[in-house]
């Protein structure tokens, strides 16, 4: 464990501080956790702490988890319960559970914080967009969120000094900005893409639309440089089915121009990723996937072992170490809750994920780019969590949340009576609840 230089600790409770700044102003507090937990991920896999074991990079989720409990509970129409949000309950109460079985509390109560993260930017973004207005500033915050992080992932590129394993496989050249592993930062690219052609598809000003686009390209890019092929083969699955199920109200041209412009120019990078597939190292080979598919298969068998209540939540690591002699990580979600809380938990999140996907695919109304971009979202994160772990991730998974809030809550007002241009009347409580 490396100590904590004062700096960093200076930098996180000045960070705090502004966020408190801004407890007037919930979209605000939203549009600034985004802007600056990113940031500071390097204090997170540097491993520093604040006090103990407590972590530095802790302290902005859990204020904005005290920020969203007593928000919601003091003001006037917000609710704790969004719309296909019991699914989440359901899971914190296995989380909880495990805690009765879990070898190691602290990770358990870690673990639980972590997914705590998400539910409460959830209830915090889907009870601030009452209009579209407050949808569009949630998504633009998104996308300028990523600026940072972007350019210094260009830097990392160009300098040589990217993704910590540089002199093994890929020299460096693969790129994973603040975000510590390249996964991650893909994954952060992949949703915030998901907002630009939001974003893009609801510009008027023709001076905007160049920048948006200009950022779109450079989101691409990025995610190109990533290197990370889980992500590129889930967004272009969230795409097609998207595009599949909205082709009558897309044109359908722009979207295969922007496949083939993609392709065009980044083909020298992705044909050559996709033929390391094939290459051996030291370490065996390069496909990840082969050597994935055979620590799922020794994973299972552990979860056979107690595949109703799991072994605690956080304590799969503690688990693999003493039974396999290793602490690889699970690289699949699903298997992960499995392994951890029990097969009703697993079973529980894909139902939630699918409830969502389900929704904004049978909407019915004007918010066609809006749902277009949520279905692709939906089923991105359902395929990549097939191959890698998101959900203790507190970026990419209270992004994915707050997208799907903020998207749940602007189709709910759209098909409400009181929408009218975009600027509804006063919704009552309980019709924005179902």
């Amino acid at each position: 464990m490396n100590i904590t230089p004062l700096h960093a600790k200076a930098i996180t409770f000045l960070l705090a501080l502004l966020m408190m700044a801004l407890v007037r102003w919930p979209d605000l507090f939203v549009s600034f956790y985004f802007l600056c937990r990113p940031l500071i991920e390097p204090f997170s896999y540097k491993q520093f702490r604040l006090i103990g074991d407590i972590p530095l990079s802790a302290v902005l989720p859990l204020l904005l988890i005290v920020y969203a409990f007593f928000l919601t509970l003091f003001a006037k129409q917000r609710t704790f319960f969004p719309k296909n949000f019991v699914f989440l309950y359901v899971m914190l109460f296995f989380f909880t559970f495990s805690a009765f079985f879990s070898s190691n509390y602290f990770a358990t109560i870690s673990w639980f914080f972590k997914f705590l993260t998400g539910m409460m930017m959830f209830i915090l973004v889907y009870n601030n967009v009452k209009n579209e207005h407050d949808f569009m500033f949630f998504i633009k915050s998104l996308v300028y969120c990523s600026l940072i992080p972007m350019a210094f992932g260009y830097y990392q590129y160009v300098t040589g000094t990217g993704h910590a394993w540089a002199g093994e496989y890929y020299k460096g050249s693969r790129i994973d900005s603040f975000l510590g592993h390249y996964n991650s930062y893909s994954e952060f690219l992949c949703l915030i893409i998901c907002a630009a052609l939001i974003w893009l598809s609801k510009e008027t000003r023709k001076g905007r639309r160049i920048l948006v686009v200009l950022a779109l390209c450079s989101l691409v890019a990025s995610l190109v440089l990533s290197l990370s092929r889980g992500s590129w083969i889930s967004l272009a699955f969230g795409l097609c089915v998207a595009s599949l199920r909205f082709h009558r109200q897309i044109n359908m041209k722009l979207v295969l121009i922007g496949f083939t412009l993609v392709a065009l120019v980044f083909t020298p990078v992705i044909v050559k990723r996709f033929e390391e597939l094939s290459v051996k190292t030291e370490w065996g080979s390069k496909n990840t996937l082969a050597g994935r598919a055979q620590h799922w298969r020794e994973i299972f068998d552990l979860v056979m072992e107690r595949p109703l209540l799991g072994y605690g939540a956080g304590t799969a690591q503690d688990v693999m170490n003493a039974r396999l002699k290793n602490s690889l990580a699970p690289h699949n979600d699903y298997l992960l809750l499995w392994f951890e809380c029990g097969f009703f938990s697993m079973m529980t999140y894909l139902l939630f994920l699918s409830a969502n996907a389900v929704y904004f695919l049978t909407r019915r109304n004007t918010l066609v780019m809006v749902n277009y971009a949520l279905v692709t979202a939906c089923f991105y994160f359902m395929l990549l969590s097939f191959f890698q772990n998101i959900i203790q991730n507190v970026v990419v998974f209270p992004m994915f949340l707050g997208l799907l809030g903020a998207g749940l809550k602007l189709n709910i007002l759209a098909e409400s009576s009181s929408f009218k241009d975009g600027r509804p009347s006063v919704v009552s409580h309980a019709s924005v609840l179902n």
